[in-house]
């Protein structure tokens, strides 16, 4: 393919998208075209690495920062603002679309019945500007801790990056059904290194703290990482910290997550049903918040597959960008703890299991 063709196939692809500022388009081709003539260089300038195939075996979460990174590099030289992109409506607009399908299904009565009795609490973390103090509930940042913590490291000896904590009286009066300890502090913890999709000795840590809030410390990261750690090497062990508010909301299963109430209807009806009885999108609050208790928004397969009737989920995150480091779990995914209801009453939060989800 010549230039003037290569040219021609992107400016129809531009229009397509919405793209109609002959200008803009001219600028951007030009540093579309000066990046491909210049991509290995760029490459191994901006990120350091040798060639592509050394970024492809890091984790998906690297590549993704890498890429992200590699591409605010490139409009900066190119001159290319991205907010000079038109503005991408049709996700939203397709959620609105169907929330008005399942708003026009006709669902029967006892559909409705049925399901009622499957409804569970959760309690919505939304993050937060208000100011973060210790003993708080927050996402990332460094943890505070209790006298004789111990920060947790994998099987290659890098430390686990600290996720969330907890403080239970913050959520008590959200949890309608009294599945959470009164008081104390809940700590979770992933390892972002080798990020496993399942449990593994070492590839998470949740841990609770049943003593005086106020006597906790703000612990500092550990200083002695193995050198192989990605994230320690670029220096993004810490997740950005942000303050949390929660709220309480009826949650109901999936589809795929309760054949017995399911079994008689189509996706749609029982869809319908769902978004009826909540009076919310699940999976539009599944993008915006983490959330406690409830039941799971999952991307590739129900988890009713792996966990039975005799687990509770514990929490369910979320991936999301920050300015400097955020959660991202696979190809924009999914974090699930699960824990058995035995080892929830008796506060045995060692024993939480974890599936990763990812598009």
């Amino acid at each position: 393919m010549d230039n003037n063709d290569y040219r021609s196939q992107l400016e129809n692809v531009m229009r397509s998208q919405g793209m109609d500022d002959e200008a803009f388009m001219k600028k951007l081709i030009d540093a579309q075209q000066e990046i491909m003539m210049n991509a290995d260089r760029l490459m191994t300038e901006f990120t350091g690495a040798g060639d592509i195939s050394e970024i492809m075996n890091m984790p998906v979460s690297e590549q993704s920062r890498i890429f992200r990174e590699l591409n605010e590099k490139l409009c900066e030289m190119t001159g290319i603002d991205t907010a000079d992109f038109p503005e991408d409506n049709d996700s939203a607009a397709e959620r609105e679309e169907y929330k008005a399908m399942l708003e026009s299904i006709e669902v029967p009565e006892e559909m409705l019945e049925k399901l009622k009795k499957y409804r569970r609490n959760s309690i919505y973390i939304e993050q937060s500007e208000a100011e973060v103090y210790i003993g708080c509930s927050k996402t990332g940042g460094i943890p505070d801790v209790y006298e004789g913590f111990e920060w947790v490291r994998n099987s290659e000896g890098n430390p686990l990056t600290f996720l969330m904590q907890i403080n239970c009286e913050e959520i008590h009066p959200f949890d309608r059904e009294n599945i959470f300890p009164e008081k104390g502090m809940l700590y979770f913890f992933y390892d972002f290194d080798s990020e496993p999709w399942e449990t593994v000795e070492n590839g998470h840590y949740v841990c609770y703290y049943d003593g005086v809030i106020s006597e906790l410390r703000p612990c500092e990261f550990p200083d002695e990482p193995a050198e192989n750690s990605c994230r320690y090497a670029e220096g993004n062990c810490v997740i950005d910290e942000k303050a949390v508010e929660f709220f309480a909301a009826d949650d109901l299963p999936e589809y795929d997550d309760n054949y017995e109430a399911a079994e008689d209807y189509s996706y749609e009806e029982y869809e319908g049903a769902r978004y009826r009885l909540l009076g919310y999108d699940p999976f539009e609050y599944s993008e915006k918040y983490f959330k406690l208790g409830g039941y799971s928004n999952s991307i590739q397969y129900g988890l009713s597959e792996e966990f039975d009737s005799s687990y509770v989920q514990l929490c369910q995150l979320t991936t999301y960008e920050s300015e400097k480091c955020g959660f991202m779990f696979g190809d924009g995914g999914n974090l699930y703890f699960y824990i058995k209801k035995e080892d929830l009453i008796n506060k045995r939060f060692d024993r939480t299991e974890i599936v990763l989800q990812c598009y």
